[in-house]
């Protein structure tokens, strides 16, 4: 007899086109919310090698993802939050026989983890997982809302202590 692993879910809404043009905010925490990417002291964040690193590497996406735009963004002891737009591919010029191929917000946050996972590792080969397992999105539907989350984002670090990905 052979044991089956479980069947998890995705927590991606279903029937949703992630592909498709819009306004994502994503938070992705560290394995077992561990807090590697640094401390907050006074409401003062201050990053670790590996906060760098993970801060660095999402500016980084604009360059690998030409149809992505990124807004707001912060990293935290244990997550890190950002706003991503998937803006499409623009003009494509008559030349081109085949129009690009589009893109997923996953593939971007893959890519995204990837980067910041080669370059902890170059920077103090660490063993053990970075990052938990997928990441949380909220689709954003409206200018409130976007700007709500851009507020949440921002304020974020002074709030740490009533964070739900404290401790």
């Amino acid at each position: 007899m052979t044991q089956s692993r479980p069947v998890r879910r995705s927590p991606r809404l279903q029937s949703y086109d992630y592909s498709q043009e819009g306004a994502y905010f994503v938070t992705i925490c560290t394995h077992h919310r561990e807090p590697l990417f640094g401390k907050i002291q006074s409401g003062e964040l201050s990053l670790s090698a590996m906060g760098n690193a993970a801060f660095e590497d999402w500016q980084k996406i604009p360059s690998h993802y030409p149809s992505v735009e990124l807004d707001g963004f912060v990293v935290m002891p244990n997550h890190i939050h950002g706003i991503i737009f998937l803006v499409g591919e623009g003009f494509i010029p008559p030349a081109v026989a085949t129009p690009p191929k589009s893109i997923y917000l996953s593939q971007v946050i893959a890519g995204y983890k990837a980067g910041v996972t080669r370059q902890i590792n170059r920077i103090n080969s660490y063993t053990s997982s970075i990052w938990q397992r997928s990441f949380h999105d909220h689709i954003i539907r409206s200018e409130p809302e976007l700007n709500h989350i851009r507020h949440y984002v921002a304020n974020n670090p002074s709030l740490w202590e009533q964070d739900k990905f404290y401790g």
